[in-house]
């Protein structure tokens, strides 16, 4: 069998293997699938309390990312709902309230550009 890693990969979750050779998890998996690498370690388990701290770390990371993405899709969210009232207002043809949501989705959309500025970093 042709295997993507190396004796140094071996053992590691299918995150840091990915990360250490550039392909996507799931590129990695249906590699594994169809015979073209070695299988990559599923996770820490069967490695009991040795691998605590490696998974500590790696869900702590995990943890990280989904309150980031989390905070992308409240952003997203807000936005959404400032153009509801923005096009609910011009149904009423309520200018008050059309400047309001207008004003609204500048500020979200700041918010946003900010978050993607600094999840760039």
């Amino acid at each position: 069998m042709t295997t993507a890693t190396t004796d140094e990969d071996a053992g590691l979750p299918i995150q840091e293997v990915a990360r250490r050779t550039g392909f996507s998890e799931s590129a990695l998996r249906y590699y594994e699938r169809i015979g073209l690498i070695d299988p990559v370690p599923r996770d820490g388990v069967t490695e009991g309390r040795t691998a605590a701290s490696r998974m500590v770390e790696l869900f702590a990371g995990h943890a990280g990312r989904l309150e980031d993405e989390l905070a992308a899709l409240r952003l997203r969210h807000a936005y959404a709902r400032a153009k509801v009232a923005l096009w609910q207002a011009r149904i009423d043809d309520d200018q008050a309230a059309e400047q309001q949501a207008a004003a609204t989705v500048l500020q979200v959309m700041e918010r946003l550009r900010d978050h993607d500025r600094e999840a760039r970093r």
